[in-house]
């Protein structure tokens, strides 16, 4: 670095005014003002040390509204991770889109997975009837989308790279779920990255014994994950609930734990408001910086898009 100081100072010396030509630059002020330039590397340096990301759960009803409605309220946010449930794939309601993949293209975040789940009965048939499992598809992993061809499932969006990838089946009640396991490669800087496994859920809306059963085997994935780990998604539970209960025993924290925010309905300070869709971390305390829902357009769908925003350490 020494030897190249003569061209800094020269590069330096013609942004002078003239009156600065000619006089002559300690190696100490030069390096003060490489170094508390904007680009200089300490700066760099600052700004990795503060690194965030933030997390996005929405269940987006199959995008009736469209997707690029969806995509909108998705940018609204600025995710790096992003859980989606009721995403629809090839479906006649929803003009036979990849919707994952559209939503991926439309909000920039390149990395996605898409998982077909559930066990969906013709319109016509009664999933609470006692011979359901007989009307299921194969292996009861059928994902129709409801009396229409096509599938309904979860997804996830990235905005880094998902070097990994697992599907982990669960109980549902009368239709089968499952979780998205991703592993992201996350940057600390030019140079270095982290891993961060991101689990994606939606878990079953009438069965509270599969929504349990469901939680030990979230609890598992992440005990072994060996990594920070982000589970975010539509659990179909209440605040006070024993899944959340569950959850917090297994050591998950919920930076909303103290003070539920409203996600369903989207009806502003509905008297039946209450959070079901949540964002928890695992092997880690990072601090919640900011976590909300964003209202920019609060009929794009049935639920409310819940984010959180993380200072990592």
């Amino acid at each position: 670095m020494i030897s190249n100081l003569p061209s800094i100072h020269s590069s330096l010396r013609l942004r002078f005014p003239k009156s600065f030509r000619g006089s002559q630059l300690s190696l100490t002020v030069l390096l003060a003002i490489i170094f508390s330039s904007p680009t200089g590397s300490l700066k760099a340096e600052e700004t990795d040390s503060e690194k965030t990301l933030t997390i996005l759960t929405y269940n987006i009803y199959g995008a009736r509204s469209g997707v690029d409605r969806i995509a909108k309220v998705i940018q609204t946010v600025k995710p790096d991770l992003v859980a989606l449930q009721e995403v629809d794939q090839n479906a006649v309601r929803t003009n036979r889109l990849d919707q994952t993949k559209e939503l991926a293209r439309l909000t920039g975040l390149n990395y996605y997975i898409y998982e077909a789940t559930g066990t969906y009965p013709e319109i016509n048939q009664d999933p609470y009837k006692n011979n359901y499992p007989e009307l299921a598809g194969p292996e009861g992993l059928y994902a129709r989308t409801v009396g229409e061809d096509g599938f309904r499932g979860i997804a996830v969006l990235s905005r880094y790279p998902i070097v990994r990838q697992t599907i982990v089946p669960l109980p549902g009640g009368y239709h089968p779920r499952d979780l998205i396991i991703a592993t992201i490669k996350f940057p600390i800087s030019d140079e270095k990255s982290r891993e961060i496994t991101f689990i994606s859920t939606h878990l079953s809306v009438n069965s509270r014994e599969a929504r349990l059963r469901s939680v030990e085997l979230i609890g598992k994935a992440a005990s072994t994950a060996g990594t920070p780990v982000l589970l975010a998604g539509d659990i179909n539970a209440s605040p006070n609930s024993q899944t959340l209960k569950a959850l917090y025993s297994q050591g998950w924290l919920n930076p909303a734990r103290d003070k539920p925010i409203q996600t369903i309905p989207v009806k502003i300070n509905s008297k039946n408001g209450r959070q079901i869709d949540y964002v928890f971390q695992f092997n880690s305390k990072w601090e919640a910086t900011k976590l909300g829902t964003e209202i920019s357009d609060r009929s794009a769908s049935d639920h409310l898009p819940y984010f959180v925003t993380f200072k990592l350490d």
